[in-house]
């Protein structure tokens, strides 16, 4: 037997080969760069109650929530990048939480997730100064709150 048949079983022996990721190995040197989901997790997204779930009844006539996801979930999320023109642009984020606000209009609207991560996915950084940008911020301030100061 010639030494490249005896490499062919070696490279079998370690186990079927993943594509698209530099065609690493399972358990071979490059296997430590893939998301391992049963340790791993994506960033964080807490959703509303109306983007993850719907109210209906049980058959005994039981008003429940009955739920899409659930957090722990991993889920993909589609937006639109800052470019122009604008791509759809499509992640995979762990859902971490839900939120009610008793809102439906922001219930079934918005997403949280961390603002780093949302400008890097939408091109909201300059590469030439690493400046980040956002295209708005709303606060709400606790009651007495002074926002003049320092």
């Amino acid at each position: 037997m010639d030494r490249a048949g005896c490499g062919r079983r070696a490279a079998a022996a370690a186990g079927p080969s993943i594509g698209g990721i530099g065609n690493p190995t399972i358990g071979g040197p490059d296997a430590s760069n893939l998301f391992d989901a049963e340790r791993e997790q994506h960033t964080g997204i807490v959703l509303g109650m109306g983007i993850c779930s719907v109210r209906g009844r049980k058959p005994d006539g039981e008003v429940v929530d009955f739920y899409y996801v659930r957090p722990g979930d991993d889920i993909q999320v589609g937006l639109l990048s800052a470019g122009s023109p604008p791509r759809i642009l499509s992640e995979k984020f762990t859902l971490v939480d839900i939120y009610e606000s008793k809102m439906s209009e922001y219930d079934s609207t918005f997403a949280f997730v961390p603002i780093e991560k949302l400008q890097a996915m939408r091109g909201m950084l300059d590469p030439a100064t690493g400046i980040r940008s956002v295209s708005s911020i709303q606060l709400k301030l606790r009651e007495g709150a002074d926002l003049d100061i320092a």
